[in-house]
């Protein structure tokens, strides 16, 4: 279990946010962001400041140890880790504002009754005896000193089948109630491909030759093959560097391989449909020396090298490169879609910008990947639909001319199913934004329209959420904002909601800044003392274990 804790900003530090996302209301053009920009860098040092990371240490469960009580403890072992006392802990597990889960057992942490620590944690941060050992009479006059710890009994610990009947209500309660969870919008992106060979026609063929040709394509030896026959000489001289640099191989498990694949071989269209030869590949002089394949040749038998009757089929046929036009759109779609999430709403436009400035101004903004405010005003459906019907006219127009109508409408049609089942999936995992109590992530955005929009929802809500009815509360602020357009003005009445604006800024929509620790941490274990990642990971805290 690995997390990260963000404090949240004083309320004087909202207007440095705002500032930032007026740079979108604003639509700054090239040359005036460039004027502005070391304003802008000087405003993103000030915010990145104020905000405090804290990477908590790697925490192992045992196997078929995943059940919701058991990664309960190991949540708050792993924030114990960073407190001093039971107390620092107690406070710092109700500060938390959100969690974000691969929807495993873990997103119940946010729906367990309160419990009390000393049940969950019976022997995290016990009073130590502070001892003198010059002598025995000290050290015996130190036990009586000390108060008596009883000793822990199996009855102490929480079960990891049965949680507590009774609510536990006390200073000692551990609760995650107020807080907002989620799904991890980056595992979303991934899983929802899972499933397109279940629902595409041409899926499944076309994956049969692009494994073939990649395996072609990639292997050391059969490259080298394929240059020195099929493009030794002539106009195919200028292909040579691209079939040198192509690396990729598809792993239907793993969407990003399939796109990465499809994605370079369809850069390779032209080179191998004018220049590659199954006759030159194999040595033959004439096309018709080639010997055909007979039926039921290699059925029953484990494929081993290269199928270059997959190859062949695939790259004369029209139907194959059609369907990688397809998937090539699909590709595009949720690659966009990661950018989205991963990016911030003051400096979208400038990701991929061309100058080198603009660009590190974009990656070096704190609010990256911070995108819950623009879930919840359903910013990224539009996007979706935009993207699609983008899409859906760039497909008609790269699709190849040899297609028959019928084929053109199969693969018009996969494409559309395509789109029905990526946006089916997203508005079934990602709509609980729109509503309350998650569209409190709305008053952060950057329109007021939407942040009225948004309080409006929550205002009248009857949902029993403790942070709506915790919103509920403060009618004068709800007033105020609402007539004033939901502008900030400078008021202290409307301070309750400042706040609650910086906390669902401060959010994350993926837990990649997660992955990336996870992966530092098991690249650095390669390299440590017993291959321990938790070690590793301990040993690069730059703080104090003298409480541990």
């Amino acid at each position: 279990v690995a997390c990260f804790l963000t404090l949240a900003l004083t309320h004087s530090h909202l207007q440095d946010v705002a500032a930032l996302e007026d740079v979108v209301a604003g639509s700054l053009d090239t040359e005036a962001r460039l004027e502005q920009i070391d304003a802008e860098t000087e405003l993103l040092k000030k915010v990145g400041g104020q905000i405090t990371w804290h990477v908590c240490p790697i925490v192992m469960l045992s196997h078929s140890r995943t059940n919701l009580a058991a990664k309960l403890r190991c949540f708050l072992h792993t924030l114990g880790l960073l407190c001093g006392s039971r107390a620092e802990l107690l406070e710092v597990s109700r500060s938390v504002v959100s969690m974000h889960t691969d929807y495993g057992t873990e997103k119940g942490l946010c729906r367990v009754r309160d419990c009390s620590l000393d049940t969950i944690l019976p022997y995290l941060h016990v009073p130590r005896l502070q001892l003198n050992l010059g002598s025995v009479a000290e050290f015996e006059d130190a036990l009586d000193l000390e108060p008596q710890v009883e000793p822990m009994c199996e009855d102490q610990f929480l079960s990891d089948s049965v949680q507590g009947n009774d609510a536990v209500q006390g200073s000692d309660a551990v609760s995650f109630e107020r807080c907002l969870e989620g799904p991890d919008m980056m595992h979303i992106i991934h899983h929802v491909t899972a499933h397109l060979g279940d629902v595409l026609v041409c899926f499944s063929p076309m994956m049969k030759s692009l494994k073939a040709i990649c395996s072609l394509l990639a292997g050391r030896e059969t490259k080298q093959q394929v240059i020195e026959t099929c493009f030794s000489d002539g106009p195919a001289l200028g292909f040579q560097d691209m079939i040198q640099a192509f690396k990729v191989a598809p792993h239907e498990k793993r969407w990003n391989t399939v796109a990465a694949s499809i994605e370079e071989l369809n850069a390779l269209e032209p080179a191998l449909r004018l220049h590659w030869s199954l006759a030159k590949f194999l040595g033959f002089k004439k096309a018709d020396a080639v010997p055909q394949a007979r039926p039921g040749d290699g059925v029953g038998e484990e494929e081993v090298g290269v199928n270059l009757q997959a190859v062949e089929a695939g790259i004369s046929s029209d139907f194959f490169w059609g369907s990688i036009k397809v998937l090539v759109q699909v590709a595009s779609v949720q690659r966009q879609a990661v950018q989205f999430v991963n990016s911030c709403p003051c400096h979208t436009d400038l990701e991929h910008s061309e100058i080198p400035e603009l660009s590190k101004l974009a990656q070096s903004c704190p609010l990256r990947g911070r995108r819950c405010a623009e879930l919840a005003s359903g910013d990224f459906f539009a996007l979706l639909q935009t993207l699609f019907d983008t899409s859906a006219t760039s497909l008609q127009v790269a699709l190849p001319r040899g297609l028959e109508d019928s084929e053109v409408a199969q693969l018009m049609r996969d494409f559309e199913v395509a789109r029905q089942h990526l946006v089916t999936t997203y508005v079934l995992k990602l709509s609980f934004w729109m509503e309350p109590p998650h569209c409190l992530a709305g008053l952060a955005h950057w329109k007021p329209s939407v942040r009225v929009q948004c309080l409006r929802k929550c205002a009248s809500s009857s949902s029993t959420h403790p942070r709506v009815k915790e919103l509920q509360l403060h009618r004068d602020a709800i007033h105020e904002f609402i007539s004033g357009g939901g502008l900030w003005h400078d008021s202290e009445t409307l301070n309750p909601l400042r706040q609650i604006a910086l906390e669902m800024r401060l959010m994350f929509t993926s837990a990649w800044r997660v992955e990336g620790q996870h992966a530092r941490a098991k690249k650095a274990a390669q390299h440590a003392p017993h291959h321990s990642a938790a070690y590793t990971s301990l040993a690069h805290r730059p703080v104090s274990y003298t409480h541990l």
